[in-house]
């Protein structure tokens, strides 16, 4: 890599500079003020202990919703400043108000609980109304108006048709529901935001201000530059083990794709295939553990088990997605004779190693201490210092207090979005709570599969994707957690598959058309039509829609069961992600017919259930199409067709 490179450490800076330059002074130092007082508050319950759910998810939800009606104005029309400073000033300081009314009277509403005053239910309805307002601010329309249809469903209930139906409730009711219990807008997706999310995405940052980021970013570069197709591959690890970190798909794009992007243009790929390898590497950084979206930390929460155990159950998935990356960037390379970088243009791997060795340290520490099933906010935190311990190794990785004012502003911005998606999707959770509506879509889902697994799957797989299109991860992930899950563990399959399939393709709707954010923001780096680059993106990462149902039929995948079966089904889930590689991308060795292609296919399928008959018949088609496509390669070889 260029050493005249802008680093990750120096775009992170240039960024944050960015996103404030055009505040006034008052501004930016409330913005700084908020920011560096909720990350103090959030490292201190961490080191500490976490509050009681009555203080700790309204102190969050507070100056969260009050940072956001400062970050994102009603207008950025500088005529208009005076409405902005009167309403959005307005607007945070009854947010915070609102919170501290919990954080203070908690005692006293828990004494009342069922029994709400006044005030209760007035603070309550305008508390749905700032996270409506927020949420369409942050996020977006769709995320706002389907929580409003749910709101409305819950006053409804009585008119509403055949299984919809129930008996309505007051607003006093709802107001209350939402507002005064753990069910609603504080429910477990708040939970999650208000002590897992925001000391991961902490974690994330500082690593990157202290050179982790430009490290990891380093030894994918060395340790895989020189193969064939060596700077896709570079691009496909790079955003793998810098997703590790970050957890978010788009964020990881604009990151690491200002190096990888030209890399991969500069070694022959054609723009549009760079950015949609940009994209399916960096859309997987959400699957990858330890620091995994904020949907898995929701998850977690949902099936009451610790953080750990969703890491351990998304390895294998991630794995595989990333190895499918792998076979299709190098098949890419082999059909158009990409090169790679000669090795003697490289930085040695143990250079590599010896300038951040370092990095390595706290990600091993945090795997070890939640394999201990610590609490996931005690581990990062320790975490946390372990990194700024090490950062002092070299001069160059010491943060200055200008960056620790970095590290708080870029955390409190970047809890924003998801932490009030979080909230809104609490009042879907709390109208299924009170109306019952989760049963009854489950019944109306179990209905239309007629009892058939592989139908209830694919109606789960098209609702995931449609509603990613329109809601964040972690917002698509809840509403069918609470939603479809259900139908699906009912009809046999293990809690954690069931989570973990919707969780994925919440992910993958990032590459998904017509509304790919991934995609997009690779095309905006890449200079490339939005929807070319989606589409390209969503025809090369076919297989990705394919494995989530080998962990389904296969929760071996999921590190359920004996460890030798787990490697075994490893192996052929591994053989079966090649084999549908190739009849995706029409090519092995040479281009092959579509008959040999059908061939790959009906192995790659059947290597997807775990048994020894359907496995030894895969790996028997799969040899069989190989010598076909290696036979067929010779033959265009001597020919002269073409050289390699």
């Amino acid at each position: 890599m260029k050493k005249d490179e802008p680093t990750l450490k120096e775009l992170t800076r240039q960024e944050s500079k960015s996103d404030i330059s055009n505040e006034s002074k008052i501004v930016k130092w409330i913005i700084l003020g908020i920011s560096a007082i909720a990350c103090i508050f959030h490292l201190y319950t961490a080191a500490t202990g976490i509050l009681p759910a009555y203080q700790q998810r309204p102190i969050h939800l507070a100056w969260i919703m009050a940072l956001l009606f400062i970050v994102f104005p009603l207008t950025k029309n500088p005529r208009h400043r005076l409405i902005r400073w009167i309403i959005d000033g307005f607007l945070a300081i009854i947010s915070v108000v609102i919170g501290m009314y919990l954080v203070v009277n908690y005692e006293a509403i828990v004494f009342r609980m069922g029994a709400p005053n006044q005030i209760d239910v007035v603070f309550g309805v305008m508390c749905i109304l700032l996270v409506l307002e927020g949420t369409r601010r942050a996020v977006g329309n769709p995320m706002a108006i389907l929580a409003s249809i749910m709101l409305l469903y819950a006053f409804i209930g009585p008119y509403m048709p055949g299984i919809l139906k129930h008996r309505g409730y007051s607003l006093s009711r709802i107001a209350s529901h939402q507002y005064l219990t753990t069910e609603g807008i504080f429910s477990s997706p708040m939970s999650a935001a208000s002590t897992f999310i925001i000391l991961f995405i902490l974690f994330g940052n500082l690593l990157t201000l202290t050179g982790g980021g430009d490290f990891f970013l380093k030894f994918a570069y060395t340790l895989t530059a020189w193969a064939k197709g060596g700077a896709a591959k570079t691009a496909v690890l790079g955003s793998g083990l810098f997703g590790m970190i970050s957890g978010s798909a788009v964020a990881n794009v604009v990151t690491t794709g200002n190096f990888t992007l030209p890399l991969m243009k500069k070694s022959g790929y054609k723009s549009i295939t760079a950015a949609s390898v940009l994209a399916l590497g960096s859309t997987g950084g959400q699957l990858a553990p330890p620091v995994m979206g904020a949907a898995a930390f929701v998850m977690s929460e949902f099936l009451g088990v610790p953080y750990f155990e969703v890491v351990k159950a998304a390895c294998i998935p991630a794995f595989l997605y990333y190895l499918s990356l792998i076979f299709m960037v190098h098949m890419e390379a082999d059909r158009n004779n990409i090169q790679g970088i000669p090795r003697s243009e490289l930085t040695p791997l143990h250079s590599v190693l010896k300038s951040g060795f370092e990095f390595i340290i706290p990600i091993i520490v945090l795997i070890y201490m939640l394999s201990l099933q610590w609490s996931a906010a005690r581990c990062v935190f320790i975490s946390m210092v372990i990194i700024y311990v090490v950062s002092f190794f070299r001069k160059q990785n010491r943060i200055s207090l200008k960056d620790i004012v970095i590290l708080f502003e870029r955390t409190a911005r970047g809890s924003i979005t998801v932490s009030i998606a979080c909230a809104c999707a609490g009042i879907v959770v709390g109208v299924v709570s009170l109306t019952g509506l989760g049963l009854r879509l489950s019944s109306i889902i179990l209905s239309l599969a007629g009892g058939i697994l592989p139908l209830a799957l694919f109606y789960t797989m098209i609702a995931s994707i449609i509603l990613g299109m329109g809601l964040p991860t972690t917002a698509c992930y809840i509403v069918l957690a609470v939603l479809a899950a259900p139908a699906i563990i009912e009809m046999g399959v293990s809690p954690m598959a069931a989570h973990l399939f919707i969780f994925y393709f919440g992910i993958i709707s990032n590459i998904t058309p017509p509304v790919a954010l991934a995609s997009y923001a690779a095309a905006g780096l890449s200079k490339d039509p939005p929807m070319k680059v989606g589409f390209t993106a969503f025809r090369m990462g076919i297989i990705l829609f394919v494995i989530p149902y080998f962990f389904i039929y296969n929760p071996l995948l999921l590190f359920e069961g004996e460890y030798i079966k787990i490697i075994v089904s490893i192996i052929t889930a591994s053989l079966g992600v090649y084999a549908f590689t190739i009849f995706n991308l029409g090519w092995c060795k040479s281009k092959i017919n579509i008959i040999n292609r059908l061939v790959f296919l009906a192995a790659s399928l059947l290597l997807i259930q775990s048994s020894l008959k359907t496995d030894l018949i895969g790996f028997g088609l799969m040899a069989v199409g190989y010598l076909i496509a290696l036979k067929m390669a010779k033959s265009s070889n001597q020919k002269g067709y073409i050289l390699r």
